[in-house]
């Protein structure tokens, strides 16, 4: 979603943090801890949808959402989209 590797694995514990799996510090490192948690979850439709809400939380709140906030909130709908179909099986990453 553009913010690049670190921020991307942000989002990721975050998001499992909020469901209460995550302990560690949400410093966008992929390592074990993070990789064990997100390894262990049955429910990766979940953990997309957490982390778009947090995504589209945190846009919502800049000062710029007014002008920029009705083609973010169209990708984000297409990241959801595509995200959800890879968690469920219905689609393959390309």
């Amino acid at each position: 979603m553009n913010s690049g590797v670190v921020q991307s694995v942000k989002w990721l514990q975050r998001a499992l943090q909020a469901m209460g799996l995550y302990k560690g510090a949400i410093d966008g490192n992929l390592g074990t801890g993070t990789l064990l948690v997100a390894s262990s979850v049955n429910d990766n439709d979940a953990v997309v949808a957490a982390i778009i809400d947090r995504r589209r939380a945190f846009l919502r709140a800049l000062k710029i959402w007014s002008t920029f906030g009705k083609g973010w909130t169209a990708r984000i709908n297409g990241v959801r989209a595509v995200g959800q179909a890879w968690a469920t099986g219905l689609a393959r990453p390309k």
